[in-house]
């Protein structure tokens, strides 16, 4: 069968989370859960109402970076490109965690002050839903995935895992070690990958955390229609659980979340890192490849370059995304210039509600 590989940009999951076209309209309303004058500040102990504190000083900060800046990516690049705001960066990074993870816990609600209509955010973007229901292997009482399948995403959400957690009704730290999802969020699994079963790599990291004892929950996604104290509490002792030791065994959150062009040397090679090695690994097998909400923004071009460099199997180009014509001319001539590929090799598909299943994924080529 041919290996199939994925290659997903936040359209990918548009349904649920913002993209940089209202990201800061939603960062906004998430900010203010931690103001002293949300009703349920009052049901923090002193530790969270700090942490609350910290997670709104922030917050604040990056709204005020968002008048000169279109996405939170481009702030982190300006604060890493300069050494004095490195901690400003970390700050950054344990901000968006507590964010993302905000956004996927709650439940489809209507908010009388957001531009977005109640139908057009969902508390799980329901296109992996069905991506998921396709690629089951067809065997009753089994989830297994099928192997020639892959995933390269450069979103630090984790709405596949979510998904396929439904399914199994499991937390997503296990459905992660069942999927081959990486980075993981427990320890034991950071070197284990099985190139021949199915898999996807985070290339930033994943955005994820998890509540301590405080809260006597470990795994709260998609449980809440609203923001009470429960998951204010919960968001408070995530945000402190990354900033200190974390739970023992576990990996903190600022570990997980990194943006790959983190991973360059100076002379604008890559470094030498478990993410990239696993995405290589990928790209090596790849033959068909399916692109979704991914612009290939300049800054992540490097990385790419090199992995569209190491698809030398690649027959196959399908694109799903507004830019389509833009990325068949970055694919076949500007930037990246895919030797092996022709004009009749890429389609653009002009539609995204649903993600692709190339009809030829049961092909040997």
């Amino acid at each position: 069968m041919a290996n199939v590989t994925y290659l997903l940009g936040a359209g990918a999951s548009a349904n649920c989370l913002p993209t940089y076209i209202n990201f800061f309209d939603r960062f906004e309303r998430f900010k203010n859960l931690f103001q002293d004058t949300n009703p349920h500040f009052k049901d923090l102990n002193e530790i969270q109402k700090r942490d609350a504190q910290n997670i709104l000083e922030v917050s604040n900060r990056i709204l005020e970076e968002s008048q000169f800046h279109n996405t939170p990516d481009t702030i982190a690049k300006k604060y890493f490109h300069n050494n004095s705001d490195s901690s400003l960066l970390t700050d950054l990074k344990e901000a968006l965690i507590i964010f993302f993870l905000h956004q996927q816990i709650l439940k489809q609600k209507h908010d009388e002050n957001s531009k977005e209509t109640p139908e057009s955010r969902q508390s799980i973007d329901k296109r992996y839903d069905a991506f998921i229901a396709s690629l089951l292997e067809p065997k009753r009482g089994n989830l297994k995935l099928y192997n020639n399948f892959k995933i390269l995403t450069w979103n630090y959400d984790l709405q596949f895992e979510i998904a396929y957690s439904r399914y199994r009704k499991q937390n997503i730290p296990y459905c992660q070690t069942l999927i081959q999802s990486y980075p993981t969020i427990v320890s034991d699994g950071v070197n284990k990958f099985d190139i021949d079963k199915f898999g996807i790599v985070h290339l930033n990291g994943i955005a994820y955390g998890r509540g301590n004892i405080a809260t006597g929950s470990l795994d709260l996604v998609g449980d809440f229609f609203s923001d009470g104290s429960y998951v204010l509490k919960y968001l408070t002792d995530v945000y402190h659980s990354i900033r200190t030791v974390g739970i023992p065994g576990e990996i903190g959150g600022s570990k997980l979340l990194s943006f790959a062009w983190e991973k360059q040397n100076d002379d604008g090679s890559i470094t030498d890192n478990d993410i990239i090695k696993k995405a290589i690994d990928i790209a090596k097998q790849t033959e068909i490849l399916v692109i979704i909400g991914y612009s290939f923004p300049i800054f992540n071009t490097p990385i790419d370059k090199m992995l569209l460099k190491e698809m030398a199997q690649i027959k196959k180009v399908y694109i799903q995304s507004p830019s389509g014509q833009d990325i068949r001319n970055s694919l076949l001539y500007e930037i990246f210039n895919v030797s092996s590929l022709k004009n009749e090799d890429i389609k653009d598909l002009g539609y995204w509600n649903q993600f692709r299943i190339p009809s030829e994924w049961n092909m040997t080529y």
